[in-house]
């Protein structure tokens, strides 16, 4: 059985959310959606240090999403072309969750998932280490990234990543990860 998106972004957009973005992301639109995040987050009575982090982690999600989302097959397309992303940004009581979604090829679930392994088992110092060192020592791929984006996001939200791949088709995954930021 394939995965069901549709049936992922209406559970995954219940509740009260701040900004929602579903659909294809270019290099144009990261501006614009950064810009309408800020605006959304300055009406809301929470301290500027918790919104800060949300903004902070709403900047390395749309990142990764635009520099890492594989094409697939979307909605009867003929052309595999669509990059198809999914960002939510709920806020309750505590504090506020992002959570992202998008597809990826099995190769690079492998690899996320020691990823996001190493990260979580890090304290907030080793993460610093973790950062510093690959800042300092690894070669960037050509999209840019070395593995920063997640481990950034850790970081600044203080909190365990929290992740899932959804099989779809095609050796397609569908990865979502979320992460809260409390106050």
């Amino acid at each position: 059985m394939s995965f069901d998106l549709d049936k992922w972004v209406a559970e995954n957009s219940k509740g009260n959310i701040v900004f929602s973005f579903k659909g294809e992301l270019s290099e144009t639109m990261l501006t614009d959606l950064l810009q309408i995040v800020e605006d959304k987050l300055e009406d809301i009575d929470f301290s500027r240090k918790v919104k800060k982090k949300v903004y902070n982690v709403a900047i390395e999600s749309l990142q990764n999403l635009f520099h890492h989302s594989d094409a697939i097959f979307l909605n009867g397309t003929k052309k595999k072309t669509a990059k198809y992303s999914v960002m939510f940004i709920k806020q309750d009581n505590e504090g506020f969750k992002v959570t992202t979604g998008n597809f990826v090829t099995e190769e690079k679930t492998v690899f996320l998932k020691k990823h996001i392994e190493k990260i979580n088992s890090y304290n907030r110092d080793e993460l610093k280490m973790m950062y510093k060192d690959i800042l300092n020592n690894q070669s960037f791929s050509k999209k840019g990234g070395g593995g920063l984006g997640l481990v950034d996001i850790a970081r600044k939200s203080e909190s365990k990543i929290k992740y899932n791949f959804y099989s779809h088709k095609n050796s397609v995954s569908f990865f979502d990860f979320s992460i809260e930021i409390k106050q």
